[in-house]
């Protein structure tokens, strides 16, 4: 098993070997160069289609489900490190998206670890049954 920084790397590897549409070399129905938007659009559009083709495959039974569900929470909590590391990435989404949320200073996380790591289900906190 791949963890860490090895395990993020992996699926970033993975994502644009896979998932990403390589501005470069794309073109759009005409033929000509695409726009950075498009291949934005197009790289949206990748991702949504593959999650649910995957849904509909690994739904069939209960491991399957709960399997698929635990790799789409990785890859969601993956790429929501990046968009925090990411200068005002994670600002602008939450702005298009109508979201408002106040910055948590260090201090208070750190006032609130504990309680934060035992919630269940957590990283610290017992696990929560189905």
């Amino acid at each position: 098993n791949v963890t860490g920084e090895a395990y993020r790397m992996q699926l970033d590897k993975t994502i644009k070997a896979n998932l990403m549409v390589d501005a470069a070399t794309a073109t759009s129905a005409s033929g000509g160069k695409m726009s950075p938007k498009q291949v934005r659009n197009k790289n949206k559009h990748q991702d949504i289609a593959s999650h649910f083709i995957l849904r509909a495959a690994y739904c069939r039974t209960e491991d399957l489900r709960r399997w698929f569900l635990t790799q789409e929470c990785s890859l969601f909590q993956h790429r929501l490190e990046k968009a925090s590391k990411s200068s005002g990435a994670l600002q602008s989404f939450l702005h298009r998206a109508g979201l408002k949320f106040d910055r948590v200073s260090d201090t208070e996380k750190d006032r609130l670890r504990q309680q934060l790591l035992s919630v269940p289900g957590g990283p610290g906190g017992e696990a929560v049954s189905p």
